[in-house]
């Protein structure tokens, strides 16, 4: 017997020892003790359990939340172990890791599997370059986009995703999708990154373009809060910020050249006219 289910039974012959005293009999045999020798047994009972009440091993809440946590969620780790090699990657931990470092490696892009979180990075030139990264059926995806005419599209669900755009003309081809469930962080930081443009749903969008023909089809955001930055002559065919609560846009003299329309509850415009208003 294990020492919990000794214990066990040694609070259960108690609960029987005090009922059966209760009724005039003696669970030992003999007379039932005096008032004064019942209570040196019981003093002597109550020093033999654990101290802490009902924080010890004869707390079954506790035992029944240990149970919980073993029936709860699959093990991350264990869940990345199975699905994460079939579909190009190593596991760190409960992430599934994929780095494209050689030119024109992973030509057919990266599918990060069901629920699961992803790191993906395109260094080298072209790599990723004939397909999607898809983010869409993932936990989350964090993706680097280093290598020039890298990620040409780029779709994105999750909880959240942060995806940086560095090389020249990254991500350009079918533009990037963020529909996260809280936050997608968007930066194109290289010329004609991000050039498809990108397009935002999720309760909290951050769009950065900050050189010459980035988001050049503009940025789009739909329903959440917002934040746009559109440096130097990026942003072309304008920024709409759609039915959110807050909009914020920061547009440079020669960014943003197409229209701005903000329908937010708030529009915090700079450099830029609401032409919604």
């Amino acid at each position: 017997m294990t020492p919990r289910a000794k214990r066990r039974a040694i609070v259960g012959g108690l609960a029987l020892a005090v009922a059966a005293a209760g009724c005039g009999l003696s669970v030992f045999g003999g007379d039932i003790p005096s008032d004064d020798s019942q209570e040196q047994q019981e003093a002597g009972l109550d020093a033999s359990l654990p101290e802490g009440g009902g924080n010890n091993d004869f707390d079954l809440d506790a035992a029944a939340g240990d149970a919980d946590a073993e029936a709860g969620e699959p093990d991350a780790a264990a869940v990345c172990a199975a699905l994460c090699p079939d579909a190009g990657g190593t596991c760190d931990g409960g992430t599934c890791v994929t780095e494209c470092t050689a030119a024109r490696s992973c030509d057919g892009g990266f599918v990060c599997p069901p629920s699961l979180r992803c790191d993906v990075t395109c260094k080298g030139n072209d790599s990723c370059g004939n397909g999607s990264i898809d983010c869409s059926k993932a936990k989350g995806c964090t993706i680097t986009c280093s290598g020039d005419r890298t990620c040409p599209n780029i779709l994105c669900s999750g909880s959240d995703c942060a995806i940086t755009c560095s090389g020249n003309d990254s991500c350009s081809d079918g533009g990037v999708k963020c529909t996260t469930t809280a936050s997608c962080g968007v930066d194109c930081t290289n010329d004609r990154s991000c050039a498809s443009g990108v397009t935002c749903t999720s309760p909290d969008c951050r769009i950065s373009c900050k050189t010459d023909g980035s988001c050049a089809k503009g940025v789009s955001t739909f329903g959440g809060d917002a934040s746009i930055t559109c440096k130097n002559r990026t942003c072309e065919d304008g920024v709409s910020c759609l039915k959110g609560s807050v909009c914020s846009v920061n547009c440079d003299p020669m960014a943003c050249q197409g229209t701005l329309c903000c329908d937010a509850g708030m529009c915090n415009l700079t450099g830029v006219t609401n032409s919604c208003q």
